[in-house]
């Protein structure tokens, strides 16, 4: 079965998004691509959306402001299946105003009907349609600034005394900085409301572009005409560019057509066109053409834009009129000075009743060019008339006729013009047709002045009667709207300007004073329910200003009565919870601005003054207890940051000191497996110098956290049995006595080897004094000790140090110098050079066998570290070995070796160091 979509008033103008736009229920529902339902749902969504996050409605009427919600229904079962989708006003929303939702006319309960037919007149299909159809096009079009385009929005006055508004259908600006207004109109109005308009807009510099549908019927073919005629005629006196033309302008769905492929704008106008038919014939033809609004003429200040002057056409029709009129005036001159009634020739006649016929069926739009034309044809007729004839016939009809003319002229001249019979003046017209034909004087004109101005006392009669019919309805409109607004105790505001808009348009100006008492009066009373409105709506304003500020000083005052030391003595939670009541209470005085906003220009200054005063002592005091709470907050919010990153830094402390703890419990072991291990003196502790610089940076760590106020160790820190200070400062001062131990050693091993140097160098004098040693040889003793100081100095045995300053040896280097001075004999010289050549070969076998020891070293190296990782007791004998090789590298004489010796040398020490660190990083 076939599913049918219905949608409920689509003509409604609704509010939707925000920001805020206006468009159609039916546009809004309207998605080429996606069917009625899906698009229904997604508003719906939009709409719980909108009140869920940010507590806002996605869609509001646009005649009363209310938040509207959506219902779906279904038709009968035994029909087609069908859905129809509406849009309703949602009454329970917080922000809804009842009475203006059942004014609204498109409330689905009981509106008001006198607003609703005010509405309905309004808007209609092709209005609404034309609309926003040309709104569509105008955003698409680049002639026009986009953002200037207004849907349906007020323009107030520039005049500061007089508060006047419109709202036109469209408003917008183009590239040209032109002001644009356009009213849609196939309704009839009064000429007094569309010269209202054209006023208004002429004054704020807007061009008014009326448009009317282009199929329109006899509804507004009246306005049609008066902007065609009326509007630009009236301003005739006005010259040069901003002389008026006669224009009217459609709008249709081929206009709608050339404006989406112009790209602006387009318009049918619709012009005049007056036709010469002969000398004494015209006709108007209307003719029609599609234009632009760029190329209309502009003058917003003066007149009506067009499209098409007309003014060249009206001008040829003007000279026509003046050339017969001058033709006429030097006939009847030239008869009045040259011709007299007897020798007159029958061609003169002839040639003067032709002027005089031309000009008989012409029509003037002048008054007083059409009484001048009359008064001529009659003197040129009674002339020819007279001219060559027997005048005693037509004298005696002619005062018969007068005779009958001035009885009845008597007799309608006393009786009133609503009692006037239609005989009487049938009477007298059928007399004022024959005075062409009758053979009199001039002074019967006075008789057919008499019917003119007796025809326009008629007419004036008849205009006055349609005024009565229209001052009578608009009386009849403004009882209604009297009773409608005497139902109301108070008068809404929306009511209040749609009654006085309705009020504006009623017209009164040519009544009775009978009338003008009535009038008054209903004003009167309108304007009292206004009035009670008006003070009704303030007190109810002024009150709720007065509840607000209420209600403010009631849920602070627990706030405001506490002092500076029962705020400091507050928690946390107490502080946050004390915010947020001072952050809620922030609506509450927007508010009572809001609403003091609204009653500022109404109220009496006093009450305003008083409401001010108030609403600013509450805004200060609130700001007062918010900037203690918040210094509090601070306060609170330092302290406990302070205390995170002591305690942070307090945890990376303990974290310190534990691995510390860990690591030189380590190196304790080592220290103890060293003590047990099996060598000599310097390899042991060459093995424990390995870790000293780490030792002595873990110890500085751990005394440094065992001596500060933070340190607390407990089952947290604690390793192993170290689980207070003393056992921790214990294990530090073991692990330095034992490494005191190896030093002790190391220096009573030092200490005897630098003896023995001593004693070398002894036994080198008493050779040299024999002649038996040479300076290498001293040379060569010096080295070694060189070498031994060095690594005294760089492992820190200041004691040995020390006593190796006071010990024999320099005094003996010096004996030996001085046995080696320059004062020896030749002979003395001739054995330092054979000397020379000795030492040299004693450094090159020294050479030869430190090398040996490298090689055999080297090998040792090798084989401790591919047994490394399986049997951990071979780690002292590796790192004694490493150490030995270091002291062999020292002792070599590098000005006794090659160059290839050298790199092989550097090669090998480099790898082999590679090797034994990659070996101790693993482990």
């Amino acid at each position: 079965m076939s599913v049918i979509n219905v949608v409920s008033r689509p003509l409604w103008e609704v509010f939707y998004g925000n920001p805020k736009k206006v468009t159609t229920v039916g546009r809004l529902l309207e998605n080429p691509f996606k069917p009625t339902d899906v698009k229904y749902q997604e508003i719906l969504a939009n709409i719980n959306k909108a009140k869920h996050d940010h507590d806002e409605h996605y869609l509001r009427c646009s005649f009363c402001n209310s938040p509207l919600y959506g219902r779906r229904n279904t038709g009968e079962k035994d029909s087609k299946e069908q859905f129809t989708y509406a849009f309703c006003h949602n009454k329970h929303a917080k922000d809804s105003n009842i009475e203006k939702i059942s004014s609204c006319p498109f409330y689905t309960g009981a509106g008001n009907d006198l607003y609703k037919s005010y509405c309905s007149d309004k808007e209609n299909e092709w209005r609404t349609n034309s609309k926003y159809d040309v709104i569509s096009e105008l955003e698409r079009s680049k002639s026009v600034l986009s953002q200037s385009i207004i849907n349906s929005h007020f323009i107030f006055s520039n005049d500061d005394e007089v508060n006047t508004r419109r709202k036109p259908d469209i408003y917008f600006e183009d590239q040209q900085a032109n002001k644009w207004a356009v009213e849609f109109y196939r309704s009839w109005i009064t000429t007094y409301v569309a010269y209202s308009r054209e006023a208004f807009f002429r004054k704020q510099g807007i061009n008014l572009l009326w448009l009317f549908p282009v199929d329109n019927g006899i509804n507004s073919a009246a306005v049609e005409d008066y902007i065609m005629f009326g509007s630009n005629n009236s301003y005739l006196a006005i010259r040069g560019q901003h002389r008026a033309a006669n224009n009217v302008f459609y709008f249709g769905e081929n206009q709608l057509t050339a404006t989406n492929k112009n790209g602006e704008l387009t318009v049918l106008a619709k012009y005049p066109v007056i036709k010469k038919i002969s000398d004494n014939e015209f006709d108007v033809e209307f003719s029609s053409k599609e234009v632009s609004i760029s190329e209309m003429s502009l003058s917003p200040n003066e007149r009506l834009p067009f499209a098409v002057d007309t003014k060249p056409n009206l001008i040829n029709y003007r000279n026509d009129v003046a050339y017969h009129l001058v033709r006429l005036r030097k006939a009847y001159h030239y008869c009045k000075t040259h011709l007299s009634y007897k020798d007159t020739p029958d061609s003169i006649l002839t040639a003067l009743k032709a002027v005089r016929d031309k000009l008989v069926n012409f029509e003037f739009q002048n008054n007083r060019t059409q009484k001048r034309v009359n008064t001529l044809s009659l003197r040129l007729q009674s002339y020819c008339s007279r001219a060559g004839k027997n005048l005693s016939y037509s004298r005696s009809k002619a005062a018969a006729n007068l005779l009958t003319a001035r009885n009845l002229r008597r007799k309608l001249t006393l009786v009133p013009l609503r009692k006037f019979k239609q005989v009487d003046f049938e009477n007298l017209r059928r007399l004022g047709n024959c005075i062409p034909n009758l053979k009199i004087t001039s002074q019967f004109i006075s008789m057919g002045e008499f019917y003119t101005e007796l025809n326009t006392g008629i007419e004036g009669l008849n205009q006055l009667k349609q005024q009565r019919v229209k001052t009578s309805h608009a009386l009849l409109t403004l009882r209604k709207l009297e009773r409608r607004v005497g139902c109301f105790e108070y008068l809404p505001q929306e009511h209040i300007a749609q009654t006085n808009e309705l009020r504006s348009d009623l017209d009164f100006t040519l009544v009775s004073s009978r009338t003008s008492a009535i009038v008054a009066h209903l004003n009167q009373k309108i304007d009292k329910v206004i009035t009670r409105s008006f003070r009704h709506d303030l007190t109810t304003d002024i009150r709720k200003v007065r509840s607000l500020l209420h209600g403010f000083s009631s849920r602070i005052k627990p706030l405001s009565c506490m002092s500076i030391d029962d705020i400091e003595q507050m928690k946390q939670g107490e502080i946050t919870q004390a915010l947020a009541l001072l952050r809620s209470l922030d609506p509450e005085l927007d508010r009572a601005k809001g609403r003091l906003s609204d009653v500022r220009y109404t109220a009496e200054k006093r009450t305003v003054e008083r409401l001010q005063k108030s609403l600013n002592k509450a805004k200060n005091h609130h700001t007062d207890i918010t900037a203690k709470f918040v210094a509090k907050e601070n306060s609170l919010l330092q302290e406990r940051r302070w205390y995170e990153e002591r305690l942070k830094k307090i945890n990376a402390q303990k974290e310190e000191f534990l691995a510390s703890l860990k690591r030189l419990h380590e190196l304790y072991l080592v220290l103890k497996n060293l003590e047990l291990s099996s060598g000599n003196v310097m390899q042991r502790f060459d093995l424990a110098l390995l870790h000293n610089e780490e030792a002595i940076i873990i110890s500085r760590k751990i005394n440094d956290y065992l001596d500060s106020t933070d340190c607390s160790i407990d089952s947290d820190v604690s390793y192993l049995n170290y689980t207070d200070k003393n056992s921790c400062k214990q294990l530090v001062d073991e692990y330095w006595s034992i490494f005191g131990v190896f030093k002790s050693d190391a220096d009573l091993k030092l200490a005897s080897e630098f003896d023995a140097l001593t004693d070398k160098l002894e036994l080198l004098n008493a050779a040299i004094r024999k002649r038996e040693k040479n300076v290498t040889d001293l040379h060569a003793i010096q080295l070694e000790r060189e070498s031994l100081l060095s690594y005294v100095k760089h492992y820190g045995f200041q004691a040995l140090d020390e006593r190796l300053k006071r010990s024999r040896w320099y005094s003996l280097c010096r004996q030996a110098e001085s046995l080696l001075s320059p004062s020896w004999s030749q002979k003395e010289n001739v054995r330092g050079k054979n000397g020379d050549k000795n030492a040299n070969r004693e450094q090159r076998d020294h050479n030869a066998s430190v090398l040996t020891q490298i090689r055999h070293q080297e090998r040792d190296i090798r084989r401790y570290c591919s047994l490394y990782v399986t049997n951990k007791g071979v780690k002292l004998n590796l790192n004694g070995t490493y150490g030995q090789l270091k002291r062999n590298i020292k002792i070599l004489n590098e000005r006794h070796l090659s160059n290839s010796t050298k790199l092989i040398l550097e090669s090998k020490l480099s790898a082999i160091s590679e090797l034994y660190t990659s070996t101790i990083n693993d482990q």
